[in-house]
């Protein structure tokens, strides 16, 4: 289970702003092994300005490849993007939303570790306009089990 702190490069050009704009947030998942090195995760977030903000809540296939302390993932998410705009189109959209990218952990405790970086691209088409949008998280995670490292046969000394 991971949560922490969301930035988002929000693309409001189609929606008639100048440039993107600016998004502060939070992000928050939940994933699971079903093979080595294989689970899904469900993922929400929430990002916010004065005058538009973005949630999405996805879910899909996510790799994970253990390196000593430092586990690294992949995933592509898909699920639903939400967004209020209270100037520029009034009123808010919903619409699809694809989310690509990963990040790495780095283990600190048993069960905690530190998200170093999360780097997601996310397209959606909200009032009906393509938005293509970069979002970077880090923060905290909890797991409960473990993702284990493939075994070695032990080579024997010889005398």
């Amino acid at each position: 289970m991971f949560g922490g702190y969301s930035y988002t490069r929000f693309d409001t050009r189609p929606l008639g702003f100048l440039g993107g704009t600016d998004l502060n947030g939070w992000n928050l998942s939940v994933g699971g092994n079903i093979f080595r090195n294989f689970g899904a995760v469900a993922e929400l977030t929430g990002q916010y300005e004065n005058h538009i903000n973005f949630r999405d809540l996805a879910v899909g296939p996510q790799y994970l490849y253990r390196r000593k302390s430092m586990l690294f993932f992949a995933h592509v998410l898909f699920g639903k993007g939400r967004s209020f705009d209270s100037v520029g189109m009034g009123g808010g959209s919903t619409s699809m939303a694809y989310v690509g990218g990963g990040g790495m952990d780095l283990d600190f405790r048993r069960h905690f570790a530190f998200r170093v970086v999360q780097a997601d691209y996310i397209h959606s088409a909200l009032f009906g306009l393509t938005q293509k949008n970069f979002r970077i998280s880090t923060g905290v995670e909890y797991r409960w089990g473990e993702i284990r490292q493939k075994r070695h046969p032990r080579r024997e000394a010889s005398h």
